[in-house]
């Protein structure tokens, strides 16, 4: 590691591979220790005048308090996520309907985002797109596509829903390397030629409000959530 003589905080890391400007700074104002470390760019892609002029920008950053989160400060994957859920759930109760919708988000983190990634920070998990990619793969093989394609998504929104309130996090999708699976739907329906079974089968249905409720929702296609849950207030007679 050089530090460059003429811009305070630049410093040049020579690597194996690569040859990395960043910016280090160890601010110790207000009797908190506060460490800045942040990547400007790589030699040759940016010159040293060009670092170095990167560098005096972080540093103005820092002397008017404007400093980003390290690592350790950063918002965690776990927090993000039920920042997240919180707000599905918000979204739900100011429609008047049941929050159906952040109850399956909240079954996906628990099962399969958490345990993988929910010690994490946010600018952790945006820098390693291979590990996503590795996990949506492992969850496809361990519980199906749908669940591991829905898992992405969900960690995919609950990180730009994150971003809104953090600048400092990178504006990339963390699941930028993973392959979605194809998905098909089902196409199983009931054959006219089992018409007359359910036909059967429905009239032997003692109470006439589940015999309703079934018929009803044959002949209007809905779900039977959907149905249960509907309103006087949304039906146009």
């Amino acid at each position: 590691v050089y530090r460059d003589p003429t811009t305070d905080g630049l410093q040049c890391r020579l690597g194996r591979h690569r040859t990395t400007w960043a910016f280090y700074w160890d601010d110790r104002r207000r009797r908190r220790r506060k460490i800045v470390s942040k990547v400007l760019g790589h030699f040759p892609t940016m010159r040293t005048e060009e670092a170095r002029n990167a560098a005096r920008i972080e540093r103005g950053r820092v002397a008017a308090g404007d400093t980003s989160p390290g690592k350790r400060e950063s918002v965690k994957v776990e927090t993000s996520l039920a920042e997240y859920i919180a707000h599905l759930e918000r979204k739900s109760a100011a429609k008047g309907k049941p929050a159906l919708w952040a109850k399956n988000v909240r079954s996906l983190v628990n099962k399969h985002i958490l345990p993988r990634f929910g010690q994490w920070s946010l600018a952790d998990i945006a820098t390693h797109p291979a590990a996503v990619a590795d996990w949506h793969s492992d969850i496809t093989e361990a519980n199906g596509p749908v669940v591991a394609n829905q898992s992405c998504k969900v960690l995919r929104a609950a990180y730009r829903r994150s971003t809104k309130r953090d600048p400092s996090l990178p504006e990339r999708d963390p699941c930028s390397a993973v392959e979605y699976n194809r998905e098909q739907r089902s196409q199983d329906a009931l054959l006219p030629a089992d018409f007359p079974k359910w036909r059967k089968a429905w009239e032997k249905i003692e109470s006439p409000t589940r015999r309703a409720y079934q018929g009803i929702g044959l002949l209007s296609g809905m779900r039977p959530g959907e149905l249960s849950r509907l309103k006087w207030s949304d039906v146009l007679p």
